[in-house]
């Protein structure tokens, strides 16, 4: 977690550099001017392994969409296939 969250860090402060496609996004539509990187957080659920964590993930995604009528900006991935689970 701590070398994903280095990475988006240094993505979102340097212009075309590559390695989190979220970092990259944020620096690429200039969301630092809305949104300061300093002022931005992050939280996370904790789960028994990498399927519950996945499930866990679009659980909170589904919720976004349905709120949203749109994924996050900087969170894309969604697995579509769960939705006929």
């Amino acid at each position: 977690m701590r070398r994903r969250l280095a990475a988006f860090v240094r993505c979102a402060k340097s212009p075309g550099v590559a390695g989190h496609m979220a970092g990259w996004r944020f620096n690429y539509a200039s969301f630092e001017k809305v949104f300061p990187l300093e002022t931005l957080w992050v939280s996370w659920f904790p789960t028994i392994d990498k399927p519950a964590a996945y499930a866990k993930e679009g659980e909170m995604l589904a919720l976004y969409l349905a709120e949203h009528f749109e994924l996050p900006p900087l969170n894309y991935k969604f697995n579509w296939t769960d939705l006929d689970a």
